[in-house]
């Protein structure tokens, strides 16, 4: 109940706020219908702790990895050729916060684990300069890839940075994940290892 006595505040605060930069009606309008929509949708939103990858998603099937993504090189590719190994696939962008705070602990992880069969690709829809540029100041040691058009991003119907799945060698998925994680503590990692067959 006191959520939705905040909202409303936030509400009437945002309403006359916008009086002060909008002065026509619509306008006002459809900038708070918007914010209503989110603030709607926020306590349906399932919690995300940040401390631990989830648990095992045996709801979803086989991923369709058909779309065509672009290598920091600029070559044409297709996660779907990735065949015979698990497949940690990363969604994430250079202006995402946590997305930059889990990225270490993904790389750790891979570091230990691309001996045993991890393939890891982080995707972004950022054009692929940016990319680079701001690989050259925290450089990483997985795969990076932009997803140009964002048809795997529609494809997975991804809503929110970062959202991680961990696919099997037929590509069905055993993890889901949304929100940052450490990657690197050992619980995770034995459920890699367990993943990976090791």
């Amino acid at each position: 109940m006191s959520y939705w006595i905040v909202a409303v505040a936030i509400m009437l605060a945002a309403w006359f706020l916008l009086g002060r930069f909008l002065t026509r009606f619509a306008s006002r309008a459809l900038c708070l219908a918007a914010l209503a929509g989110l603030l709607i949708l926020v306590p349906y939103t399932a919690p995300v702790p940040g401390s631990a990858a989830a648990p095992p998603d045996s709801s979803r099937g086989d991923v369709d990895l058909s779309a065509t993504l672009l290598t920091l090189d600029g070559k044409q590719v297709s996660l779907a050729d990735d065949k015979g190994k698990v497949i940690f696939l990363n969604f994430w962008a250079t202006w995402c916060g946590p997305c930059r705070v889990e990225m270490p602990s993904m790389g750790e992880l891979y570091g230990l684990l691309k001996k045993d069969g991890l393939s890891m690709v982080a995707v972004t829809e950022e054009p692929r300069e940016l990319v680079v540029r701001y690989l050259e100041q925290h450089p990483y040691p997985f795969t990076i890839m932009i997803d140009p058009t964002g048809e795997l991003t529609r494809q997975l119907r991804i809503i929110g940075l970062p959202t991680t799945f961990v696919l099997d060698e037929d590509r069905r998925v055993i993890y889901t994940h949304v929100g940052p994680a450490e990657w690197n503590t050992p619980p995770v990692i034995d459920l890699f290892r367990e993943a990976l067959g090791k």
